[in-house]
């Protein structure tokens, strides 16, 4: 891809996705939301002129569906010449459905893919034209141009690619939204009725369960599986492969990643959807009642058993049993599990019979089982016959562009839930919660979404995210040679201490903003003069590798 020697304002691309998250509002009125983020993207970019374009009715012709520009070019869409269609058979749109790839061309003349357009009324001097995919297939493209040479930078080109991501986004929920009306029932509205009715890929279609529906987040909120990162959208493919299997699946990942709504998007996936989902987290019981709890009792087993209790795995029958924290089971309980898996029949506590159970077994685990099996704390034959299917769920901090999207859900959720109103984030605050590292992953953003709706206040988010000093050691004497005692000064030792502790909280705000200065300095409430200054008392560097 081309590049410039431009660079626009660092950190400015955080508050691009801060902005977007505000246009997320209007959904699912696609229209309006494609609008808003236009609009945003002229605001945050230099760009003069942008749009968003998407393939036709039953045809690969593209059509503008909203264009924005600096010079009185927000022109009503059905009345303009550019409604008529695009024809795909040559120039830089024309290359980039076809490759799926980016393109930013500083001087557009000295491109031999860029074609102009007779009725243009602009001239295009620079040019940044993104796919808007969904799935592995194309379906449009966002431009940005404006009239000088090599006027775009860093800025830009990130910009596009988060809003092509975003566009893609509200692209797939308004088709849910419209997939979702019955013939019956109803008319499309004029935002729906634009979006491409053919050349949508397979796996849109395939997540009415997992994706936001028209009007809110459904009845049931076990069943919201929102994603946007290539990471997550390898996770909701290989979903997708095995939904509709008996076969076993180990889900692993951190503590909090989500790994239950995945385990309950299996399920609601399959053909046993009409049957239970029963839930057992294998490290909150002891040994003795976790036996009793998964396989049942007769009466009479042990004291205190007055009537015959079915285990889960007999509530479970015809449907789903999912096993948190697999790795906690005791080598007894390990040892009845195979017998479940291998033959599908088990004996309750005291029976003298075994009862046969058709159950589909998904497992999760936050620990290595492989190497659990290798230090003897879990049985092998059981690890593989768990493991036919492994999905990874990633952490939070991996897949950092899904942050806006499940701030905005967690925010209307709870507002909803305790009558509040929905607050709007700060720019400093959604920064935050951008470089966060997320050691608790999606749980621990839901606690402090939750916290800070009920308390109605952002502060909760800053004061817990902000970069805090660590306790920094008071700097060592050298020991003299001779005895004789050495003038101590406190005021010396307070000095470097002092200094020590802000190199840290320095260092630590540049690793966790990858060297944005400007969004260090905001985070420090310091000014950017004042940072350089400090970078270079400190004698900080910036990494190599983030100049690669």
């Amino acid at each position: 891809m081309e590049q410039t020697g431009h660079v626009s304002s660092e950190g400015e691309g955080f508050g691009l996705v801060h902005q977007f998250t505000e246009a997320m509002r209007y959904m699912p009125d696609s229209q309006r939301t494609w609008d808003e983020i236009l609009r945003v993207m002229m605001n945050v970019t230099c760009g003069e002129n942008c749009s968003l374009m998407l393939k036709g009715h039953g045809t690969d012709d593209l059509v503008i569906q909203v264009a924005k520009g600096r010079r009185d070019f927000d022109f009503d869409i059905e009345e303009s010449p550019f409604r008529s269609r695009f024809h795909l058979d040559a120039g830089v749109a024309a290359w980039v459905l076809k490759t799926g790839q980016g393109v930013h061309l500083s001087d557009v003349g000295k491109d031999p893919r860029f074609v102009e357009i007779a009725e243009s009324p602009f001239r295009i001097g620079s040019l940044m034209c993104f796919p808007v995919r969904d799935g592995n297939q194309t379906v449009g493209i966002v431009n940005l141009s404006h009239g000088d040479k090599a006027a775009f930078g860093d800025l830009e080109e990130q910009a596009m690619k988060i809003v092509s991501n975003q566009l893609a986004i509200v692209l797939t929920t308004a088709t849910m939204v419209r997939e979702d009306r019955s013939p019956g029932n109803g008319t499309e509205t004029i935002a729906q009725s634009r979006l491409p009715k053919a050349g949508i890929a397979p796996r849109v279609k395939a997540h009415k369960l997992l994706i936001p529906r028209t009007g809110g987040y459904g009845n049931d909120e076990n069943l919201h599986f929102l994603y946007q990162s290539e990471e997550m959208a390898r996770v909701v493919e290989m979903m997708e492969q095995v939904a509709d299997t008996d076969v076993t699946v180990l889900i692993d990942g951190e503590s909090g990643v989500g790994k239950e709504p995945v385990a309950r998007a299996l399920h609601y996936r399959s053909s046993r959807r009409n049957k239970p989902f029963i839930k057992v987290n294998c490290a909150a019981l002891p040994e003795e009642l976790l036996e009793s709890e998964l396989f049942g009792y007769e009466k009479g087993a042990f004291t205190g058993a007055y009537n015959r209790k079915p285990g889960k795995f007999e509530l479970a029958h015809g449907g789903t049993i999912f096993l948190d924290e697999i790795a906690e089971i005791s080598p007894s309980i390990q040892a009845k599990l195979l017998q479940v898996l291998q033959d599908g029949e088990f004996a309750r506590l005291g029976g003298k019979r075994d009862i046969q159970v058709s159950v589909r077994v998904l497992v999760a685990t936050n620990k290595n089982l492989g190497e659990y099996v290798r230090l003897g704390r879990f049985r092998e034959d059981l690890y593989y016959r768990l493991n036919v299917l492994n999905i990874h769920v990633p952490p939070l901090r991996e897949r950092r562009e899904e942050i806006p999207i499940l701030t905005q859900y967690l925010l209307d959720k709870y507002g909803r839930k305790y009558g509040k109103s929905i607050p709007t984030l700060s720019r400093e605050a959604s920064d935050l919660l951008l470089i966060y590292d997320w050691p608790g992953n999606v749980r621990e953003l839901e606690n402090m979404i939750k916290r800070m709706v009920v308390l109605g206040d952002e502060e909760v988010i800053k004061r817990q995210l902000r970069p805090q000093p660590s306790v920094s050691q008071v700097p060592e004497l050298e020991p003299r040679k001779d005895s004789r005692p050495e003038p101590i000064s406190l005021k010396e030792i307070s000095r470097k201490a002092a200094m020590q502790a802000e190199r840290e909280v320095i260092q630590r705000t540049l690793e966790r903003t990858h060297w944005n200065r400007k969004m260090a300095a905001r985070l420090l409430d310091i000014s950017y003069k004042a940072l350089l200054y400090k970078i270079k008392e400190c004698s900080l560097d910036r990494p190599p590798s983030l100049d690669a």
